[in-house]
């Protein structure tokens, strides 16, 4: 006899035009059986009864049909090679008769009524040691159930719960229902599987229950499925009929509105799990139907994948970081795999992966190898390779439209087969935690779904689970730029994931919160082509005194020339944007045959705090003073000399342009002076009757370089241009100078640099001579310098050095040259000529500089972009103009930046680590290597040589930034300590000339590279780190802050005993490295 008797789920079943409505009356159990019977169903036909121990009696049968006795209370089929079920069952038949009673809606309105009272917000505790003590909700889950009542009990505005995968997003959904719901909810997945995986965890509660939440007797939920598309108002009376709904996007795609509607009427609240699935547009529908209703989203980003923010508050965010800390998810191993020929890309990647799988399997681990591929072409060119390589683990191949897909995934979940080939399936909400093996054949382009990717193979499971791992080829050219730090060798996965998706919420957490607290205002046909999401504004505004702010009242204050397209109010941020049309004729024509439409944007943003009223508009006609008088009923525009307060706090400022204003007896004049001429505007405004109107520049803000301009009349602009929220902040950093009474206009003006023709050079010492601007901002490898023609050499940008040679009273000379000290040519800037000044090149063999397809002589290049001569004092010669403050300003240097290092056993004229071939131990460079070695850092790269970034090139990575650190060395001009000026002036201009490399990483690297791969000796510059580690950091510096620092090494330099004009070259470097770039200098001396 048996000892016990496996009894499958009851299970309430009805069919609905538009797919079933089901109820779970008992969960799946095995029983004792305690005793058999026999027992006579009819005259000749006996029936094995099984007694078990709950004191109930069940009939056993292979018959397809048998009454059930009344003092029986089931009746169970047994077939040969099917699954048991029950044919009938006294629950099942007590609750049709209820249903026939009572109906449907009213049990399920009966059930949804006492779950609330059966409900406890109950908490997980963990002990100490990891152990769990009590169950309850996860952290995660509990949090976003508390902050969903939240947001309900003040609006019903549409929410976004942002929860990795794995921490629980469906038993917080069954949570929100069974705590908050009493109507019907309306459940919306993204597809066929995850419909399936939701109805079983809704028919019962999910694991509430087992948990604690839910007391055990609380009423499982009548549950609707939907299969078919709506298409009929009766086609709906499924939601009459249930306590929640599940169907996919699709049914509700294209749905008629006023279906649609009827549809929101019966439901009191929807939820669309993995919400970053809906299309925007599929939204926008959905989002009016439903307004005024409950709203929540569940996702893992919020970001879709049409690259759409997902609509909605996000009221709960708990980060990826968090989930991995608080060991929801399990470590990744990243194994990359290097292979350049794509035709063999995918036979090494299911080698490895197969390998992989295989020592899964031999220490004991339940794992299921997935490998992804973009089309069913290639899932089945993939497939092949797995079944040539491991056809005994059975691989299966899955896509959408397979006619057995239930049967394949069947398969899969028995154990059939451990190889799984897919294309668009088994993606975010597949729940089955043995996909542990990820093959990447096909690289997944966005972030936001990568990540989702991802989580399916980290989900915290059972002992024979152990650590995902993911094979991807990391020669694919066509990675995006979010998966560069993901496949690059020896990545660490785990933190650079957590760094990923901070860092994409960090980006776009400020739009994806001010697009949620945005309200629309105007309802026209035309706004579904204006997306607020893709406004980019470029920064300009007129700043408003105001007190108060009543947006709605805008349209008072347009005039009717204006028609209101699109509107939209932040009244979280006070802030109103809105879109305008405008038709005329055009002004070069004088018959109305054609119109002109103008389309414009509008921003208007009430800073209550500074009582400021900013207004931004593409429309430059107007200063839209009715506009502000309307929206604030009192307003003053910030005009006049205050307005030159935004050129406040901007380092080494240089006016590209200035209006004047010269008022006579008779008339008004206006004069607009560019260039050079600016210093004559200047003069011209410090007379009586002359007033400043407008200026434009550009300098140095924050480390960066911007452009400025400001008018008179109120308005301030940029050249910049980014969203509406960062429009905002643009808006307070203005707004916060124009109210500053410490900023004066007059002290800004005397600080400007003011460039002015020279027909002399000024007499003061040359700190060193740069490379054009205009260089600067091509990448070293498209630049060349050659003899010309197919004859000579040709050296690339990152091989030459430009070093300052002498200079008279008109010129200067300056030596192009290469390693060993060899120049390629010396050339000379002479004022006066046509321009100002003239480039010629005075020695060596003719040189040309090759830019892409532009190849011209260097001193033909030169005359039309000259170097730049910086003298010690900050000022700066281009070309035939002297750029320099209009009031200088002392300069010092701050004791704090010497560094005293030891120098024994250090020679203090050996500067170089090589020369002549052999490596000298006791040179200064190979004292500074040895020092930044010494703490710690990654890369210690001898950069040495003409073209160089600086000696040293030192970086070192930190939790959250990466320091680069340029050395530059200088040999004293003595054995011992001196006060020579020599000893400083080479080597500051050399850290001058390096801050470029602030803001140019990649090419730093790529400097590096091009560097090593011609070193002429048969050792590398890597003194520490190699290629691996620097592409590593590149990676990583994408999502960390660059930390930057300039060091100039000179033993025979002293502190205590400098002089004047050493202090003056040092002061002047750190001046100009701190007001630029916002770098310190640090410097390595004897004391």
């Amino acid at each position: 006899m048996l000892q016990s008797l496996w009894l499958p789920a009851i299970i309430f079943q009805k069919k609905h035009p538009v797919g079933n409505i089901v109820c779970l009356l008992r969960l799946g159990e095995n029983q004792n059986i305690v005793g058999e019977e026999y027992i006579n169903i009819s005259p000749r036909i006996k029936e094995k009864v099984i007694s078990l121990q709950s004191g109930d009696k069940i009939i056993v049968t292979e018959r397809r049909k048998i009454e059930r006795p009344d003092d029986i209370e089931g009746v169970l089929f047994v077939g040969d090679g099917e699954s048991s079920k029950w044919l009938s069952h006294r629950l099942l038949d007590q609750f049709r008769e209820r249903v026939a009673d009572r109906g449907l809606g009213e049990i399920a309105e009966e059930n949804a009524g006492e779950w609330a009272k059966n409900f406890s917000f109950s908490a997980q505790r963990m002990g100490a040691d990891g152990c769990l003590v009590s169950n309850g909700l996860r952290p995660p889950q509990l949090g976003a159930l508390h902050a969903i009542g939240s947001h309900w009990s003040l609006d019903e505005s549409p929410a976004t719960i942002v929860m990795p995968t794995g921490t629980g997003k469906t038993e917080t959904m069954l949570a929100t229902m069974a705590a908050y719901l009493r109507g019907p909810l309306l459940v919306v997945v993204p597809w066929d599987a995850l419909r399936t995986q939701a109805m079983k965890k809704f028919i019962q509660h999910g694991i509430l229950k087992k948990l604690g939440i839910l007391r055990e007797n609380s009423k499982n939920p009548i549950v609707g499925i939907i299969y078919k598309k709506i298409k009929s108002f009766e086609s709906i009376s499924i939601f009459d009929q249930c306590n929640v709904v599940i169907c996919t996007a699709s049914s509700l795609a294209g749905i008629n509105p006023g279906l649609l509607q009827e549809v929101a009427s019966k439901c009191e609240a929807v939820i669309f799990d993995e919400a970053h699935h809906l299309a925007a547009s599929g939204w926008d529908q959905i989002k009016r139907a439903f307004d005024g209703k409950k709203i929540l989203q569940f996702t893992a980003t919020p970001f879709r994948r049409d690259g759409e923010l997902v609509d909605g508050k996000v009221i709960f965010n708990y980060p990826l970081g968090t989930a991995q800390k608080d060991s929801y998810f399990k470590p990744i191993e990243f194994i990359p795999i290097f292979e350049l020929v794509p035709e063999y890309a995918d036979r090494a990647i299911s080698e490895k992966a197969v390998e992989e799988l295989r020592l899964d399997l031999e220490n004991g681990y339940d794992h299921i190898l997935m490998a992804k591929c973009k089309t069913v072409a290639r899932a089945k060119l993939v497939f092949q390779e797995y079944k040539s390589i491991a056809d005994d683990l059975n691989p299966m191949i899955l896509y959408a439209n397979l006619e057995n897909i239930s049967e394949r995934l069947g398969v899969l979940y028995s154990g059939g087969c451990r190889i799984v080939v897919c294309v668009g399936m088994l993606g975010e909400g597949f729940d089955m935690p043995r996909l542990k093996i990820a093959a990447i054949h096909d690289m997944v382009q966005s972030l936001s779904v990568f990540l989702q990717f991802i989580g399916r193979f980290t989900r915290v499971s059972d002992a024979n689970i152990g650590n995902a791992k993911v094979i991807g080829n990391i020669a694919e050219e066509n990675i995006s730029s979010a998966l560069e730090c993901l496949y690059s060798q020896d990545a660490d996965w785990n933190k650079l994931l957590r760094e990923m998706s901070s860092s994409a919420v960090r980006e776009h957490q400020a739009l994806v919160e001010f697009l949620a607290n945005s309200q629309k205002l105007v309802d026209l046909d035309r706004e579904e082509v204006i997306s607020p999401r893709v406004l980019r504004p470029v920064y300009s505004a007129l700043v408003y005194r105001a007190k108060e702010f009543f947006p709605k009242r805008f349209f008072n204050g347009l005039s009717d020339d204006f028609q209101v397209k699109a509107a939209w109010l932040n009244e979280k941020d006070n802030t109103l944007f809105f879109v305008t049309k405008s038709v005329g004729k055009p002004g070069w024509l004088k018959t109305k045959v054609l119109w002109d439409s103008s389309w414009d944007l509008f921003v208007l943003h009430f800073d209550e705090k500074k009582s400021l009223l900013f207004l931004a508009s593409s429309n430059k006609d107007s200063c839209f003073g009715e506009m502000a008088m309307a929206v604030s009923g009192e307003a003053n525009l910030v005009a006049g000399e205050q307005v030159f307060r935004s050129l406040g706090g901007i380092k080494r400022l240089i006016f590209q342009s200035m209006g004047v204003k010269k008022y006579g007896r008779r008339n008004l004049s206006y004069a607009m002076y560019t260039g050079a001429d600016v210093m004559q505007a200047l003069t011209v405004t410090e007379g009586a009757g002359s007033v400043k109107n407008n200026v434009s520049g550009a300098g140095w803000e924050n480390g960066k370089r911007i452009a400025i301009g400001c008018s008179a009349k109120g308005r301030v602009w940029s050249k910049d241009a980014g969203t509406i929220p960062q429009l905002v902040g643009w808006f307070g950093e203005i707004g916060a100078k124009l109210i500053d009474d410490n900023i004066s206009v007059d002290n800004i003006i005397s600080n400007v640099l003011i460039p002015e023709p020279i027909v002399s050079i000024p007499q003061i010492a040359v700190l060193g001579v740069d490379w054009p601007v205009e260089l600067l901002g091509v990448s070293e490898e498209r630049v060349k310098f050659s003899h010309g023609g197919d004859i000579g050499s040709s050296w690339p940008l990152y091989l030459i050095d430009i070093q300052y040679n002498d200079s008279t009273a008109i010129s200067v000379d300056f030596i192009l040259c290469v390693d060993g000290d060899s120049a390629l040519g010396i050339f000379r800037i002479e004022l006066g000529a046509e321009f100002g000044h003239r480039v010629t090149q005075i020695d060596g063999e003719k040189l040309y500089v090759e830019i892409g397809s532009l190849c011209v002589t260097a001193e033909q290049y030169f005359s039309d972009y000259p170097p730049i001569v910086r003298f010690v004092n900050l000022w700066e010669m281009d070309g035939g103009l002297l750029i320099k403050p209009k009031d200088p300003k002392d300069i010092h240097v701050e004791d704090w930046r010497f560094d005293i290092w030891e120098w024994d056993g250090v020679d203090f004229k050996k500067e170089s680590i090589w020369k002549n071939g052999f490596s000298r131990s006791d040179s200064i460079q190979n004292k500074a290597a040895s020092y930044f070695i010494e703490n710690d850092f990654d890369i210690v790269f001898n950069d040495d040589g003409a073209g160089e970034a600086a000696d040293l090139v030192c970086l070192k990575e930190a939790e959250t930034k990466i320091q680069l650190t340029l050395v530059h060395c200088k040999f004293a001009g003595s054995d011992t300590v001196g006060s020579r000026i020599s000893d400083v002036d080479k080597v500051c201009s050399q850290a001058v000339r390096s801050s470029k490399w602030k803001w140019r990483f990649k090419d730093l690297r790529n400097h590096l590279i091009n560097r090593e791969s011609k070193f002429p000796l048969p050792v590398s510059r890597f003194l520490r780190g190699d290629r691996l580690v620097l592409n590593h950091l590149l990676k990583n510096s994408k999502y960390k802050e660059i930390g930057f620092e300039i060091v100039i090494v000179q033993p025979g330099l002293s502190v205590m005993n400098r002089t004047s004009e050493q202090n003056m070259v040092l002061a002047s470097t750190a001046t100009y490295l701190k007001e630029t770039v916002d770098c310190e200098l640090v410097i390595a001396c004897s004391n």
